[in-house]
């Protein structure tokens, strides 16, 4: 769906909404995260729908290693040559090194509490 010129929402309900965006420029596409693993074909898909080839998808930028986000990665990877960006802490998790992490609304690691007090006068 386009959500402003040059400006498309991919996104898929597994119980819940996850978008990736996919922003048409000069040279071709930039594409915000990849969903799940399973839907590096479904945006391959949503691209040609647009009248485009996978040459046309230049960039490819990561916002965090939940798999959610970065799951079809290696499809696109394989399907076009475009230019990989991620925070250098997520290297191992996209080079297969390290499982990305579970979808969840609960913290993976036990949350640390920081307790702060203010003095008052």
């Amino acid at each position: 769906m386009e959500i402003a010129p040059g400006v498309y929402s991919l996104g898929v309900n597994k119980g819940f909404e996850v978008h990736a965006f996919l922003i048409e420029e000069d040279d071709g596409f930039t594409l915000i995260d990849t969903l799940f693993d399973a839907d590096g074909s479904l945006i391959a898909n949503q691209i040609r729908a647009l009248g485009k080839s996978l040459g046309d998808l230049k960039r490819i930028i990561l916002t965090h290693a939940h798999r959610s986000h970065l799951g079809g990665l290696a499809t696109l990877k394989r399907l076009s040559a475009a230019t990989v960006y991620a925070h250098e802490w997520e290297a191992d998790i996209i080079a297969g090194e390290r499982k990305a992490q579970a979808v969840s609304w609960l913290p993976q690691d036990p949350l640390v509490t920081y307790h702060f007090s203010w003095a008052t006068t």
